[in-house]
């Protein structure tokens, strides 16, 4: 068996996915600025940071700030700083 985050914080991380590619990013994807935290997550780590964070992001993203904490795939920074 994989390990998995959450279910709460997986139904978050779908809504910030539906999100996302309705505005033409991929948060979960190239854009996504927590990679590097997910296996932490997956192997319980920092949850509460996590659902933190998550639910920052898809706040944003429901307010039209996407760009704010979307990343750009090459230097790693949010698109809005570009």
């Amino acid at each position: 068996m994989h390990p998995s985050v959450p279910e709460d914080i997986e139904e978050l991380l779908l809504r910030i996915d539906e999100q996302g590619t309705a505005l033409g990013f991929w948060p979960l994807g190239e854009n996504r600025p927590f990679a590097w935290r997910e296996l932490d997550w997956k192997r319980g780590g920092d949850l509460e940071g996590a659902r933190r964070d998550v639910r920052h992001m898809l706040e944003l993203m429901e307010s039209g700030r996407a760009a704010e904490i979307a990343v750009d795939p090459v230097t790693k920074r949010p698109l809005a700083s570009q």
